[in-house]
């Protein structure tokens, strides 16, 4: 993997990742990015030319599962969708216990004001608390008969959420539903 710098056309730092694939990045800061995919969940840190990289460290009952996607939020707090529907809260390089909301994979992550929403292969979409705890769940397959299944997501400055779906659909929702 390599990090590049578009402005000045040149690479600013690389190592070692996943070969499969990276699923998602992202930044924590102007120095610190964090990527996922189906064999590693990583942060790395730029120092100089250097791209240093530290191995985040799940271990649940059945070893590291696929992590499909990953974002900063509240208060910079690194959270990744995985797999099977769990939603994991990173401290430093472990992860604390899956939080099961998705009956399927979380695809997309992003935050929002004081709260962050995921979005799941299942067509849901799940509005969460500073605590981590599900506020609102939004299915949109009753709202659409569109292809449900979620892809990414994005919010704006009044909280209506942009939702690309699996169908390459494009749908805006508000928070509440």
């Amino acid at each position: 993997m390599a990090v590049y710098d578009w402005a000045n056309q040149a690479i600013i730092g690389s190592s070692k990742v996943d070969p499969a694939q990276v699923f998602s990045a992202a930044w924590k800061d102007e120095n610190t990015f964090s990527t996922c995919g189906l064999k590693h969940c990583k942060t790395f840190t730029l120092s100089g030319a250097n791209l240093n990289g530290k191995k985040n460290v799940y271990s649940g009952s059945t070893g590291m599962i696929a992590m499909t996607c990953l974002n900063y939020v509240l208060n910079g707090i690194l959270v990744s969708g995985a797999q099977d529907g769990s939603l994991i809260k990173w401290n430093g390089s472990a992860a604390g216990k899956p939080i099961k909301q998705h009956t399927d994979a979380i695809w997309a992550i992003e935050k929002c004001q004081d709260t962050f929403i995921t979005g799941g292969n299942d067509g849901k979409l799940i509005v969460w608390t500073a605590q981590f705890s599900p506020k609102t769940t939004i299915d949109m397959a009753k709202l659409t008969p569109l292809s449900p299944g979620i892809r990414s997501i994005d919010v704006n400055a009044n909280g209506n959420i942009l939702v690309g779906t699996r169908g390459s659909d494009v749908v805006e929702v508000s928070k509440s539903g």
